[in-house]
């Protein structure tokens, strides 16, 4: 693996942490519009609080997946560690930014484990060529 692609993959490392962002932020709005509207802005906070680690759990396995299964048509050499190597990123870029945030880690440790396994996982079946596995 050369040194384009892994700065491909920390791009986008980064482009999936603002994608999970922008739609934390999407589903809050539509949430105060539609669902719950007309309440003060800390019942707002408090539901980004509690939805946010379902969105990159989610749509963080979605996305992942995505990337990977395109990472790896692009990108030739050893694209079976693509998906480990991107996940792994994405996990490192979530842990500096827990802790610049301050994050309680003992409150929330089964939801970063959850998090963390989902997206190895969908780095890793983001990679697996499923015309070889089903003998297609």
């Amino acid at each position: 693996m050369n040194k384009t692609s892994l700065i491909k993959i920390l791009v986008w490392a980064i482009i999936i942490h603002v994608l999970l962002i922008v739609i934390t932020v999407l589903e809050v709005f539509a949430f105060s519009q539609f669902i719950e509207p007309n309440r003060n802005e800390q019942f707002y906070q408090e539901h980004a609080k509690t939805i946010a680690p379902y969105v990159a759990i989610i749509m963080g396995f979605i996305i992942v997946f995505i990337v990977t299964w395109r990472l790896s048509k692009k990108i030739e050499s050893n694209n079976k560690w693509i998906g480990i190597l991107l996940a792994l990123t994405y996990i490192v870029i979530d842990i500096i930014i827990l802790q610049i945030s301050s994050v309680n880690w003992s409150e929330h440790y089964p939801v970063f484990l959850i998090s963390f396994f989902t997206k190895l996982l969908a780095g890793y079946l983001g990679v697996i060529d499923f015309k070889k596995v089903l003998g297609k």
